[in-house]
């Protein structure tokens, strides 16, 4: 499965996966990996992610009652995605009870 929850965060924010690697210290491809549940963070760079999104660690990575409530990810990332994401993507993840 996804890390649809950190996804979800960066879409919110409507930043590029290099944007989010270029805040936090990390390169591009790593933060792919991530989300992509190819790599774990290491417990700096996930507090330095958490801290940038203003979350927790623990509601980003390892919160299961969110990810199940994102278990139809092709749908929601869709409608963030055609939502011109800045605009509307709030109110979307607010629905999935993100709260960004």
């Amino acid at each position: 499965m996804k890390n649809m929850i950190l996804r979800y965060y960066r879409l919110a924010k409507g930043l590029s996966q290099q944007e989010v690697a270029d805040a936090v210290g990390a390169c591009a491809d790593y933060i792919n990996m991530i989300e992509n549940n190819k790599r774990t963070p290491g417990l700096a760079l996930a507090k330095r992610i958490a801290d940038f999104f203003g979350t927790t660690i623990d509601k980003l990575f390892f919160c299961k009652e969110i990810e199940q409530s994102l278990q139809n990810e092709d749908e929601i990332y869709n409608t963030i995605r055609k939502s011109g994401r800045k605009k509307n993507a709030q109110k979307i993840l607010e629905q999935y009870n993100l709260n960004v």
